[in-house]
């Protein structure tokens, strides 16, 4: 049994808005792709991929990816180190309060990246 302290919850509810923040701009950023191609692509690594790979310990993955996927798409970040934290599953880490700071600043560089794509924009009729 799990039992949920305030601390906890505190970890609990920011993983909860770090993943909202990063799922956002994981969508922000296919948006953004799709300013400067003309035909479709699925980029569905960013959305369904990043899912995937968050639901495996990072221990088990080589250091490039457990590197991205913290770093870079932070979905360790919000998904795998606060549910260790929660559960008790021995492997407590620092990054368990780290998930809204780092999915917020994710979110934050999508922004920038939108407002890029934005500006340099231009219609296929144009």
């Amino acid at each position: 049994s799990v039992r949920i302290t305030l601390p906890k919850l505190i970890v609990l509810l920011g993983a909860l808005a770090g993943g909202v923040m990063t799922y956002v701009g994981l969508f922000i950023i296919n948006s953004v792709i799709s300013f400067f191609t003309i035909s479709p692509i699925e980029l569905y690594i960013f959305t369904n991929g990043s899912y995937q790979v968050a639901k495996a310990p990072p221990k088990y993955l080589p250091q490039g990816l457990r590197r991205t996927f913290t770093f870079v798409f932070p979905m360790f970040m919000f998904a795998y180190y606060p549910a260790s934290t929660i559960c008790g599953w021995g492997e407590r880490s620092s990054s368990d309060c780290l998930a809204l700071p780092v999915c917020g600043a994710f979110f934050a560089l999508t922004l920038l990246l939108w407002r890029f794509g934005v500006r340099h924009y231009s219609s296929t009729g144009s």
